[in-house]
């Protein structure tokens, strides 16, 4: 296989470095690490909050950029806010909302103030294992209605396939946001507009590259914009078919050695 060039590496998270049954491989942190030590530089993006990313970042022994809540923040490795995205939360949204709560879904909002989570105790506890981080506030679905007027970066839905699918469905006619499926029991919400590409494009403006300069990794829908746009886009394991679409390649995911072995092939650019 030939080498390709870049400057910078993007990554997708879950799903793509790691999942519930196979976390980041010794292999895979050295390779990332071998990486910066060539000269490459790193960023994680990433449907979890910024605060998770660096955590997860700290953990690897590496330093990255962040591009947080699948596009609508991002801060340089030198502390700079490149972009911070929200969007005013209205009492057509809260009322959609409750009722997903209602039907025992969790509803988890990100706002500058913190992160409020909503529904059963067992699915909030589950995220805060899988961010690293703890809620802010934990409260029930008859409290949504609270939010009206007040800004959030992203709601992340967690529920049934026919609720999520509701859902959806419904917040597509909302005007200036927008929905996507995250997971397999996931959904995202956050503005128009807001994606890993145009966060991506942020970052590459701000250290004076182009897109060409970028491989990018990622397995989801909302990362297959950034597959496209990057100079060279893989996507990775169970990835959606926009991902495969968009990408330049598909390798095995998780559990296998595919990723390690790719960063092999990545040299500097000038």
């Amino acid at each position: 296989m030939s080498a390709v060039r870049a400057r910078l590496v993007v990554f997708d998270i879950d799903g793509t470095l790691l999942d519930p049954d196979n976390p980041v491989s010794p292999g895979t942190v050295g390779a990332l690490r071998d990486l910066q030590d060539r000269g490459l530089q790193l960023a994680f993006a990433s449907s979890r909050p910024i605060e998770s990313l660096a955590l997860f970042a700290r953990d690897l022994g590496v330093t990255a950029h962040l591009i947080g809540f699948n596009g609508a923040v991002a801060t340089s490795t030198a502390g700079r806010q490149l972009v911070a995205e929200t969007f005013v939360v209205d009492t057509l949204l809260t009322e959609l909302l409750r009722r997903f709560a209602d039907s025992g879904g969790a509803v988890n909002v990100y706002q500058p103030a913190g992160w409020l989570a909503v529904g059963p105790a067992a699915a909030t506890d589950h995220e805060e294992q899988a961010t690293g981080l703890t809620a802010d506030r934990r409260s029930t679905p008859d409290r949504l209605s609270e939010l009206a007027d007040e800004s959030a970066f992203k709601v992340m839905c967690r529920g049934s396939t026919a609720a999520r699918a509701e859902l959806l469905s419904a917040v597509a006619d909302l005007a200036g946001l927008t929905a996507m499926t995250s997971g397999p029991d996931c959904c995202d919400i956050q503005a128009r507009g807001v994606d890993k590409a145009t966060a991506m494009q942020e970052l590459c403006q701000d250290l004076g590259i182009t897109p060409e300069a970028v491989v990018a990794f990622g397995d989801s829908d909302s990362d297959a914009p950034m597959l496209a746009l990057a100079g060279y886009g893989i996507a990775v394991g169970n990835a959606t078919e926009s991902a495969k679409a968009a990408a330049h390649e598909h390798i095995p995911g998780p559990g296998s050695a595919a990723v390690a072995e790719w960063l092999g092939r990545i040299t500097a650019s000038a």
